[in-house]
C-alpha cells in the first residue's frame, strides 16, 4: 500500500476514532457506518430517516456524516419510540 497524504490522513482518523471509542468518548459526528451501528438500523433505514428530516446529516469532504445528537433526539421522541416498538415487533 502506497502511503499518500490521503492514506495517512485516513489511517490517523481511524486510529483516533478507535482510541476515542475505547476510551468511552462519544463523538458528535459519525460516518454513515458508525451511525448505523450506533442507531442499530440498516443503511437504508438511516437514509430514509435522514431524507424525512428526523436525523441530521451533511456532506464533509465528499462523505456523509451524521449528527449523533439528532439520533439521540429522534430515539427520545415519540416517533423514535414508535420506531423502536415496531422494530421489536418485526
Amino acid at each position: 500500500m502506497e502511503l499518500t497524504p490521503e492514506t495517512l490522513r485516513a489511517l490517523i482518523q481511524e486510529a483516533v476514532r478507535e482510541a476515542l471509542a475505547e476510551a468511552g468518548a462519544s463523538q458528535r459526528w459519525l460516518t454513515l457506518r458508525e451511525a448505523c451501528r450506533y442507531a442499530r438500523v440498516s443503511k437504508n433505514t438511516l437514509r430514509r430517516l435522514i431524507d424525512e428530516g428526523y436525523i441530521t446529516a451533511k456532506r464533509l469532504d465528499g462523505k456523509w456524516i451524521v449528527d449523533r445528537l439528532s439520533i439521540d433526539a429522534f430515539y427520545g421522541s415519540e416517533a423514535g419510540f414508535i420506531a423502536r416498538v415496531v422494530e421489536r415487533m418485526l
